[in-house]
């Protein structure tokens, strides 16, 4: 790998880290929901973007690895579980560019976005369920009918509302990898994007 290929593997990252710490305070500070599944969605464009100028296998988590360090060791301080979800998220959308056999489509870079801001879904349960063990999600699962209960909701109200966010990140995961796609093509039509 060349030197230039480095550089733009830390730059993309780079800029996915500075995201999470700048715009994830501010969200954080601001009590907006789902930043999480925002912040997904903008860093997974940064990383496909990025994943263009160096064309190889492992771009993509390479520059999400960037990313999470850059979060692990950031001025906003240490936030493992943040760490955590943007390392998966890039494993997860290299996953999908190594399923399409890394060919640049739209196809490829919709469904790497998608996979990668799902995640966000199951992140804090996953997380809770390590630290509680199994009887955590046994609770979660109860209070979610219990509410469900006491809003008069009919029993399956907690599960369709999963089956809806769930749904929710796929779109935004979607629209993500669009825009990166998108974005690619415009600057191709600039300059020539490295094939090697």
């Amino acid at each position: 790998m060349s030197a230039r290929h480095i550089a733009r593997l830390g730059l993309f990252g780079a800029l996915w880290g500075i995201v999470e710490m700048s715009l994830g305070t501010a969200l954080q500070a601001a009590h907006v929901p789902m930043r999480g599944t925002l912040l997904a969605a903008i860093g997974i464009t940064v990383a496909l973007v990025g994943a263009a100028f160096v064309p190889r296998r492992g771009a993509l988590l390479t520059i999400g690895l960037v990313a999470a360090a850059l979060r692990l060791f950031g001025l906003s301080g240490p936030a493992i579980s943040s760490v955590a979800a943007i390392a998966m998220e890039a494993l997860l959308a290299e996953a999908c560019l190594a399923a399409f056999g890394y060919r640049r489509s739209r196809a490829s870079y919709v469904a790497a976005g998608a996979t990668a801001v799902l995640w966000d879904l199951f992140h804090p349960g996953l997380g809770a369920l390590i630290i509680g063990g199994p009887g955590v999600a046994v609770s979660f699962w109860r209070a979610a009918h219990k509410a469900a209960q006491a809003l008069h909701l009919p029993g399956t109200a907690p599960a369709a509302l999963l089956v809806t966010l769930g749904l929710l990140r796929l779109a935004v995961g979607s629209a993500a990898g669009w825009t990166a796609y998108t974005l690619i093509e415009q600057v191709r039509c600039r300059f020539v994007l490295d094939d090697a």
